[in-house]
């Protein structure tokens, strides 16, 4: 998903807000090309990934040691830790990982912010009795066309 990389990258200097609907848009696309694959791990490993990537994009906005001191208070940290979060030296990359920042802007909120829940999405492409396999009518469609088109020894 380097488009992904290319919305979130950490010297656009755009507002937060328009990243995410930009991500959200970008992300709910690439799924939905992607949705009749059985690649539920990789979903779940791309949805980490952008939520990490957006709280990146979080403490970068924040920058300064007042900025993220505030910010952290506000979102729920006690303040007797809040300094091990403001003021250390850690990249960026390493400091979403980090456990105050993670309470901080956790999944619920930063789903709240608007970042795609990529998890719940293939749940709702196959509801409940439709796993993946009833899909399979489909790609079997899919490939006998292949094969018509290009002939017998297409490989599908």
């Amino acid at each position: 998903m380097s488009g992904a990389n290319q919305i979130t990258s950490r010297n656009r200097g755009h507002r937060v807000k328009d990243v995410i609907d930009e991500l959200n848009q970008y992300v709910h696309g690439w799924l939905n090309y992607y949705k009749h694959s059985s690649t539920y791990s990789e979903v779940k490993d791309l949805a980490e990934w952008v939520r990490r990537r957006v709280r990146l994009y979080y403490w970068k906005q924040w920058k300064q040691p007042r900025t993220r001191r505030r910010n952290l208070l506000a979102l729920g940290i006690h303040p007797s830790v809040v300094h091990k979060a403001s003021r250390s030296r850690k990249g960026y990359w390493r400091m979403s990982q980090n456990s105050l920042v993670r309470a901080a802007l956790n999944n619920r909120w930063l789903e709240g912010q608007g970042v795609p829940d990529m998890n719940a999405l293939p749940r709702q492409w196959h509801p409940k009795g439709r796993s993946l396999t009833a899909w399979t009518k489909r790609s079997e469609v899919k490939a006998i066309w292949i094969v018509l088109y290009y002939g017998p020894k297409a490989r599908v």
